[in-house]
């Protein structure tokens, strides 16, 4: 891999890569991503601790003990091949750090093109749950971020892309995203847009009056229809001959996602950049396909200013 940082850098991809299965899937989807946008890619590898060692939080070294050195060498040999089947070896650079994952990666974003990561890893770049690492990265990150769950699948790129749609504050950025990824890989773009009565459960119905409850059903409903259509206009302006699909089912957003991410080679959802307290937690649409979804999750940030967590 190339390591001289020293000349300009075209727009890049950063991948956090620690050797395990999910980190190495989210390497090849990042490789695959770099090489559709002809950009660079940053592998950002993580070197274990020696015994004793210990990093505070909020900091990131740049070399440290290691242990045993060979290990490294062989990360970084395995990080180098699974590059190669997509980019040539000028196109990719290697970072090596230790301590803070979360604050090395999300710094990484500041000048990121699009973050990847995995949802399983040895702890460095990846957790057996989300809500370590992925989770941390996708709420604090300055660019887009997918999270790549499971291994890579070339069918994958023959699936639609899926942009949820929030009808109360849709996010344009989430749907350009979309669009641009769907036009790559030559595929329908679905626009999801769920909606449901605030008391969908029957208890609830039960004290609401029939006329009152069709009435919030069909505002609801005419919100997210809308709601939709805008995307899709949108979603035209990036790609004019994109095939776009509208669904607007009367479900929970979350689970309707979920589901859909069944048929889908991509999910993608907005998030809001609000202030730091707002921002402590991932939105629980978010936070619930991240955990549940059965394809790559893309994660794309507002306009707004992100909370700031640095090396």
């Amino acid at each position: 891999m190339n390591a001289d940082r020293s000349t300009p850098r075209r727009s890049r991809i950063v991948v956090g890569f620690d050797g395990s299965a999910g980190a190495s899937a989210a390497l090849e989807w990042a490789a695959g991503a770099a090489a559709d946008r002809r950009c660079d890619l940053e592998v950002v590898t993580a070197l274990p601790l020696a015994d004793g060692w210990s990093v505070p939080i909020g900091l990131a070294l740049a070399v440290v003990p290691a242990r045993p050195r060979h290990r490294t060498d062989a990360r970084v040999e395995d990080a180098r091949q699974l590059a190669a089947k997509y980019l040539p070896d000028d196109a990719v650079t290697l970072t090596e750090v230790a301590g803070a994952a979360v604050a090395t990666l999300v710094h990484a974003s500041e000048e990121a093109r699009l973050l990847v990561v995995g949802n399983r890893g040895h702890g460095a770049f990846g957790s057996v749950v989300l809500g370590s690492v992925s989770a941390s990265v996708a709420r604090h990150a300055y660019c887009p971020v997918t999270v790549v769950r499971g291994a890579v699948d070339e069918p994958d790129r023959r699936r639609p892309v899926t942009v949820g749609v929030d009808y109360l504050q849709p996010s344009g950025a989430a749907v350009r995203f979309a669009a641009d990824q769907a036009a790559r890989w030559g595929v329908p773009l679905r626009v999801v847009s769920a909606w449901a009565l605030l008391n969908q459960g029957a208890a609830g119905l039960a004290h609401q009056p029939p006329g009152e409850t069709n009435e919030w059903a069909l505002t609801r409903f005419g919100m997210a229809r809308g709601a939709a259509l805008d995307a899709a206009g949108l979603a035209r302006q990036v790609a004019h001959d994109l095939v776009v699909e509208i669904v607007t089912p009367e479900a929970p957003a979350a689970p309707t996602l979920e589901e859909d991410s069944r048929r889908s080679g991509l999910v993608v959802l907005g998030s809001r950049r609000l202030g730091p307290l707002e921002r402590m937690v991932l939105g629980s649409v978010s936070r619930a396909v991240l955990n549940h979804a059965s394809c790559p999750v893309t994660v794309v940030p507002g306009t707004g200013v992100p909370s700031p967590v640095r090396p």
